[in-house]
């Protein structure tokens, strides 16, 4: 790469995140106020949150095989820039709907939005940065998440307590226009950007495939299976299941909760850089496979930590399980999606990209519900149903392992090409 590529290369890796910690402070201004603002300002019951949410989460599921089509059909630049409008539409309308279901309207438009984003944005960042690129953007993308979210969230909760519903409704609004904001830059960065063969015309090469086409590559399915278990059996466990283990055994657990995302946040930031060379160094299965194992070696100490055994320690070891538990996340955030890129035909990086953000949704709808449902808050079952996901993890990552060197094998290509 010369050294003006590299630097239009860096300037546009700035540009993007610049925009996605813009739309990260928004989010991170209402994303813990949202609860509040829709039973306080909008009077919402406990049935029509739940209505509310459930719409969120099921408009994503069902949108989820036509984004992807979507995608691949129309482009990811306009698809993208499209979700970003929609995310704007969607908050901005929340904080002006004032009686009920109108905010299921918001709740429909944000949903598709989500999903259409999702479904877009791996095609969109390796068409615009390019596929060597892609570990150094999860990568700083994620250090970016976990820096930026926090801050917003307590700065939104303390000036919300002094200034009432008004000043929900005005951070709500505020969300929607970061959105817009980060909606400028990317039409900003992907200016005159050649096009790729995934932004190719419908009628200009190799048949287009089915939605089920990523369901059916036996080297994606093994993916899938990754990122269900890292969202099932690790991510959603620290934000949910852990936060309750810790209240069934202890006074001030969130005060403790906050302890434990708090630490996890500042290692990931600190430690991010380092693990994704070393990520990218021992190649992704592997990397992916550690994960694993990391988060499976570390379950003892998790249980340490929910011993009720009333020692001022016990706040140093949550502390240091939060940003233990950042070693195997930031191994992951760097190989997966830039190996989904890998692992995805040129013409078909929609329907790749929204499979994976098909098996990240329902990671989010199965870990928790499955742990309390066969745990409740004992803490042995749920540390068990954890390290039983850590091994089925690992397992994915070996399989996957053993499909990439399957593929790559002489005797392989050589049976192929007869084929």
């Amino acid at each position: 790469m010369t050294t003006a590529a590299a630097t239009r290369w860096d300037g546009r890796m700035r540009a993007y995140l610049g925009g996605y910690m813009l739309s990260a402070i928004g989010n991170g201004l209402v994303l813990p106020l949202t609860v509040i603002y829709l039973t306080s300002a909008r009077h919402l019951t406990a049935s029509q949150l739940g209505v509310y949410f459930g719409t969120l989460a099921v408009t994503g599921l069902l949108f989820n095989p036509v984004a992807g089509h979507l995608v691949d059909r129309f482009g990811s630049r306009s698809m993208l820039l499209l979700a970003m409008t929609g995310q704007a539409t969607g908050w901005m309308a929340l904080s002006a709907f004032t009686h009920w279901p109108w905010p299921l309207v918001s709740a429909v438009l944000i949903g598709l939005s989500n999903e259409l984003f999702f479904s877009s944005q791996l095609a969109f960042l390796e068409r615009v940065l390019g596929p060597e690129a892609l570990p150094r953007i999860f990568a700083a993308q994620h250090r970016v998440a976990n820096l930026v979210v926090a801050v917003p969230a307590l700065f939104s909760g303390i000036l919300v307590s002094g200034m009432g519903d008004n000043m929900l409704r005005w951070f709500i609004m505020a969300n929607g226009l970061t959105f817009l904001l980060f909606a400028g830059v990317l039409a900003y960065i992907s200016r005159g950007t050649t096009l790729r063969a995934s932004e190719a015309a419908p009628d200009s090469g190799t048949r287009p495939g089915s939605v089920l086409t990523p369901y059916r590559d036996r080297r994606f399915v093994p993916l899938l299976l990754v990122q269900f278990c890292v969202v099932a059996f690790a991510m959603a466990q620290l934000d949910t299941v852990v936060p309750a283990l810790l209240q069934a055994s202890v006074a001030d657990a969130a005060a403790m909760a906050s302890v434990l995302i708090a630490s996890n946040g500042v290692a990931v930031f600190i430690i991010g850089g380092r693990a994704r060379a070393f990520a990218q160094r021992i190649k992704e299965p592997k990397a992916l496979a550690l994960a694993f194992v990391l988060w499976g070696a570390g379950i003892p100490l998790l249980a340490v930590c929910l011993q009720d055994h009333g020692s001022p320690l016990r706040w140093v070891l949550v502390a240091c399980y939060g940003a233990y538990f950042a070693l195997p996340e930031v191994l992951v955030a760097p190989s997966l999606k830039p190996l989904a890129a890998k692992l995805s035909p040129a013409r078909l990086k929609g329907r790749y990209g929204a499979a994976i953000s098909f098996a990240y949704s329902l990671g989010l709808l199965c870990g928790p519900p499955l742990t309390f449902g066969l745990a409740g808050t004992d803490t042995t079952p749920a540390l068990i149903i954890m390290a039983v996901g850590s091994v089925l993890g690992l397992g994915a990552a070996v399989l996957l392992h053993a499909e990439g060197r399957k593929e790559r094998s002489p005797v392989h290509n050589a049976s192929a090409a007869v084929s």
